[in-house]
């Protein structure tokens, strides 16, 4: 069966604007280091809404343009992208997803040593994905991270994580 096209896309943010305090330092000392390889990084995405992430779980499901399923979080509180833990990382020469397989080896080895966390590395790769990381933190929010958005915001969140 072949489904229809994507309705309307939700607008995308590319700033770091919103994003975890102690996870935004680290972007542009990240950007310095792929640089410095000779790459040129660009956000593709940082805070994602819940509108757009549910946007993003409809591809391969409700609708399609040829990308297949894009993600597997329903919902905003499902992605770190919504609590301002995660963002996309791509080069600014190419098109999104086609950057040569050297650059996403840089961006993964430059996060690692930044302290964040590659999704390239995951069973099911994520390559753009790099995200905010400490000891004890799930790959998606957990139940216990939308409690505490609930009560206490995601300034709560960051406080649990470290991430101030």
């Amino acid at each position: 069966m072949k489904l229809p096209p994507p309705p309307i896309e939700p607008p995308i943010c590319h700033t770091v604007n919103g994003l975890a305090p102690g996870f935004a330092v680290k972007i542009p000392l990240l950007f310095a280091d792929l640089m410095g390889d000779g790459w040129r990084p660009t956000l593709r995405e940082t805070m994602r809404s819940d509108e757009r992430q549910k946007w993003l779980y409809g591809f391969g499901r409700d609708y399609d343009d040829g990308r297949g399923i894009v993600t597997n979080a329903k919902n905003g509180q499902q992605s770190w992208h919504f609590y301002g833990l995660a963002v996309d990382i791509g080069d600014k020469r190419f098109e999104p997803g086609s950057e040569p397989e050297r650059f996403w080896e840089a961006l993964g080895k430059h996060a690692s040593q930044r302290a964040l966390t590659w999704g390239g590395s995951w069973r099911t790769a994520d390559k753009p994905h790099v995200q905010f990381w400490c000891e004890g933190m799930h790959v998606s929010p957990s139940d216990h991270a939308a409690a505490l958005l609930a009560s206490g915001g995601v300034e709560a969140v960051w406080r649990e994580l470290h991430a101030l």
